[in-house]
């Protein structure tokens, strides 16, 4: 039986897929969960049709992003923590705090899958930071600087 994936449906597939499964798991599982619905030619019409501007919409807000990035090339960014003599952060900076300094500072909020990091970063200094959106990306600079002891 065909239907249309009203939601993500663990080890079936992802909302709006079309996908085959067996009729006795879409009438006694699916169906009451509202996670499918059957798929008539009218209603993967319409799903195609959101689809298509759901991608649209999609492409659009990439692209607004990208031209976003592109002036913040060679900005720079500080934050202050904790660290101890050799220079060790005690807890490290990932992209979630990155992403909160860029919403602080810079008043952009860019996604966390937008920021590239490799690994968190670890130790005092000046570090790059990675935007990337699409095709374009910028380069930020990153200044962890010693929190002052009292």
């Amino acid at each position: 039986m065909k239907v249309i994936l009203l939601s993500d449906v663990v080890k079936v597939g992802k909302k709006l897929d079309i996908k085959e499964v067996a009729a006795g798991f879409a009438r006694n599982f699916l169906f009451p969960k509202r996670l499918a619905e059957l798929a008539t030619k009218g209603a993967v019409e319409t799903i195609e049709n959101r689809r298509a501007k759901m991608e649209a919409v999609m492409k659009k807000k990439i692209e607004d992003l990208g031209t976003l990035f592109e002036g913040l090339e060679g900005k720079k960014i500080s934050i202050v923590a904790k660290a101890n003599e050799e220079g060790h952060l005690f807890a490290g900076i990932h992209k979630e705090d990155v992403k909160e300094l860029l919403m602080k500072e810079l008043a952009v909020d860019a996604p966390v899958g937008a920021i590239n990091m490799e690994r968190s970063i670890k130790e005092l200094g000046e570090h790059e930071i990675i935007l990337h959106s699409g095709d374009k990306k910028a380069t930020l600079l990153l200044n962890i600087e010693r929190e002052a002891e009292a």
